[in-house]
């Protein structure tokens, strides 16, 4: 095989010229190659230099044939580098082998590198031990078709290095002439990682294939760059309903809506699909026979390799009841479980919106009423919690016919609702509400069997106050209905500014209470109560004041209310207990035990109803050494009316621990005759404002014999309270009172000037 051997640079050309190309051994060798016939120079004796012209002539032609083979031969030297360049620099091994024997003559680096053996390792050697072939056989059988044939390839063909590890090559190899003698060249290409990625290719796909015919529950399909479905899987049939021939060939529009389709959406996915690579999208599509199903999917773009657009892959499952169950959720999470109503969550975020909508049109006006039924507390305790859940729920039924559709109604947690009324134009629509739900709730309700009245007290805020926040609307609702409330019930009030200001003077009024219970700002005064037989101090009572560090000196009358509230009596009660308890003991040490003091302690109805209140009296009483027949305890009629049963133990309490009971302010509250002969109380109180008309009117004064005899006849004694002038007490006296207390024997004063009450 000859031919003119090019200036190959790029082992591409080498690879792709396979064994042709010359293989230079030698210049001689070269020029036979490259077609030049080999001319040896004759040397001239003297003996030929005597011939004549014509051998001159001779000559000199042979010196052109020179000249011309030096050219040849520099140019094939030129070339024989190049080559020897490419053959050692080739990334694709290389052998040459004589064509006789099959043994290798020579070896490229890529090729020692590939195998791991040396040069010299390789050179002699046939194909066989260095591990291209598994054996003689196979090695010999390669040999004898490259001699028959004159060029072999084998694409895959196994490949063992000196260290054992096995990879996979492609063996390509040529016969050629060589100084007029056949020479072999084998040229051989790792192809492991290729083989390797064609492999985990094949097997992807395998398994891709598995895959989506195996997920029963995933519609998956593929499109043409048209829209239209050219495969699909059996999923396809589960979620859209179509059959393979059905659904081939259509364009994929026939999943969507006929709305949808109206504005183009399909095209409008598999335009971001090819802008994005991808998209999600979550819709209601439409099934073969027009049944909607709420679908997720994936629409993927499939280019080739050189971007071309090749068509769409698309993954879609129903998620039908996912969705019904998120908009459950959400629903649920927006809703009152017991009345269905919009819950707090929902209320302030429409409230929000009508906020908004009040900043941007000034003719714009909403109203928030907040509702609280009136005794809802009395209904749950005494008909239980199932007759009480009915009650709400009619309620919300209610409240729901006295709105427009427009407006919404929503239940806060327990007995409270809250409005909005959208849009109104004036005041008077509120109150109109207002006064329709009162008018809805005065007939009672059938729960049960049983007949069950109630009444709300509602709150009204407009948004004319220009709220910004609906937490601020909703507090000023709130203190209109709390107004309501302290008004007698039953009725509605409409926010305005001065009821907020008397709300932030309560809130620091109850801020700096937690402070005084934490810094010991409270003081005890005491007001002595006198023997009207003896005219001798028989005892005091303890009574509550605040060294308010800016306001000074505060009565309880300021402050009681708002401790009640707050739950923060039960300390105050437990301090003032303690403390009178401890200052007693002292004075009871100084006048000796031939004069023992007692000392009157009040107790609120929170505090009273406290289920530890017999054991931490028991335990203050031990602390301080106090003699608990010396401590007497005042409880107004209201809190032992309002909860006679429990009362009535709790008093048992107390006198078997040796206390007694006082009832103060007696005459004032509720009062059953038929209950008071039952309770177990030592001393009536009767309030100061019988005592302060006694003389002067006569009703007053027959009201005081009356509590005196009745008292009297009930084995009990009687303390006459706001004793103020001579007369009274002169009264008092003939009527047989045996306590008096009042600005006539000392204004209430402090521990140390009480303490000089009983020493002078």
């Amino acid at each position: 095989m000859y031919f003119d051997a090019p200036a190959i640079e790029d082992e591409y050309l080498l690879w792709h010229y396979g064994a042709g190309f010359c293989y230079p051994n030698s210049v001689e060798k070269g020029l036979a190659n490259v077609g030049i016939e080999y001319v040896s120079a004759k040397m001239i004796s003297p003996r030929q230099a005597a011939w004549g012209g014509k051998e001159a002539a001779k000559m000199n032609d042979e010196t052109n044939i020179v000249t011309t083979r030096r050219g040849a031969q520099e140019e094939l030297q030129s070339s024989e580098t190049r080559y020897r360049r490419l053959f050692e620099k080739a990334r694709d091994g290389i052998l040459i082998l004589n064509a006789d024997t099959g043994k290798i003559t020579d070896v490229n680096p890529f090729m020692v590198e590939l195998l791991g053996y040396s040069r010299d390792e390789f050179l002699g050697k046939g194909l066989s031990e260095i591990g291209l072939f598994k054996d003689k056989e196979a090695s010999q059988a390669a040999f004898l078709e490259l001699q028959e044939k004159g060029y072999v390839r084998y694409e895959d063909l196994p490949l063992e290095t000196k260290e054992g590890l096995r990879c996979e090559v492609e063996f390509v190899s040529n016969v050629y002439q060589e100084d007029r003698q056949q020479v072999i060249q084998c040229n051989i290409r790792d192809i492991t990682v290729r083989k390797r990625a064609e492999k985990a290719q094949r097997e992807s796909e395998e398994r891709f294939h598995l895959l989506v015919e195996g997920v029963k529950d995933y519609a998956v399909f593929m499109l043409d760059t048209e829209g239209r479905v050219t495969s699909w899987n059996t999923g396809v049939e589960r979620v859209f309903g179509y059959g393979e021939v059905e659904f081939i060939g259509q364009h994929f529009s026939c999943i969507f809506a006929p709305e949808d389709v109206e504005t183009g959406e399909p095209e409008k996915e598999l335009l971001t699909a090819i802008a994005q690579g991808q998209t999600d999208n979550e819709r209601w599509h439409i099934r073969k026979g027009g049944t909607r199903f709420w679908g997720t999917g994936t629409i993927r773009c499939l280019q080739a390799t050189t971007r071309r657009l090749q068509g769409f892959a698309i993954v879609m499952r129903d998620n039908t009841e996912l969705r019904m169950a998120e908009e459950r959720t959400a629903h649920d999470a927006a809703h009152d479980n017991l009345t269905g109503l919009p819950n707090r969550a929902f209320f302030i975020d429409h409230l929000k919106r009508g906020i908004a909508r009040s900043k941007r049109h000034t003719d714009y006006m909403f109203a928030v009423l907040f509702l609280d039924l009136d005794r809802f507390k009395n209904i749950n305790d005494s008909l239980g919690h199932v007759i009480a859940d009915q009650l709400l729920v009619e309620i919300a039924r209610k409240l729901e016919a006295a709105v427009r559709p427009e407006d919404m109604v929503a239940r806060f947690g327990g007995d409270e609702f809250v409005i909005f009324l959208d849009d109104i134009k004036a005041v008077s629509d509120a109150t109109r509400v207002a006064n329709r739900i009162h008018e809805e709730l005065v007939s009672p309700f059938n729960l049960g069997g049983n007949e069950v009245f109630t009444s709300t007290s509602i709150g009204i805020a407009l948004s004319v106050h220009g709220y910004d926040r609906p937490e601020d609307c909703l507090r000023d609702a709130d203190t209109a209905m709390y107004r309501a409330k302290a008004h007698g019930k039953a009725r509605h009030e409409i926010f305005d500014r001065s009821m907020h200001d008397r709300a932030v003077a309560l809130l620091e009024l109850e801020t700096d209470l937690r402070r005084a219970v934490e810094r010991s700002e409270f003081l005890v005064h005491y007001q002595p109560i006198v023997s009207l037989e003896t005219s001798r101090i028989s005892g005091f009572e303890a009574l509550l004041r605040w060294q308010h560090p800016a306001r000074g000196l505060v009565f309880p009358a300021e402050f009681i209310s708002a401790a009640e509230e707050t739950g923060l009596i039960v300390p105050i009660g437990h301090w003032i207990l303690g403390e009178a308890c401890r200052q007693t003991r002292i004075w009871q040490e100084q006048v000796g035990a031939d004069w023992p003091l007692a000392i009157s302690v009040n107790l609120s109805s929170k505090q009273f109803l406290q289920p530890d209140l017999v054991e931490r009296v028991n335990q203050t009483l031990l602390k301080t050494g106090f003699d608990p027949r010396n401590l007497k305890l005042e409880i107004t009629e209201s809190v032992v009316m309002e909860n006679a049963g429990e009362a009535t133990a709790r008093i048992r309490q107390f006198r078997d621990l040796g206390v007694e009971l006082f009832m103060d302010d007696f005459g004032t509250g509720y009062s059953s005759l038929s209950y008071l002969h039952r309770f177990p109380v030592d001393t009536l109180k009767i309030d100061r404002s019988f005592i302060s008309w006694m003389g002067e009117r006569e009703e007053d004064s027959e009201i005081v014999r009356t509590i005196v005899a009745l008292a009297h006849n009930l084995h009990m004694e009687v303390i006459a309270e706001g004793v103020e002038t001579e007369d009274q007490l002169s009264n008092l006296r003939a009527l047989r009172c045996e306590y008096g207390q009042g600005y006539y024997f000392s204004r209430p004063v402090d521990a140390e000037s009480a303490g000089q009450l009983i020493t002078h």
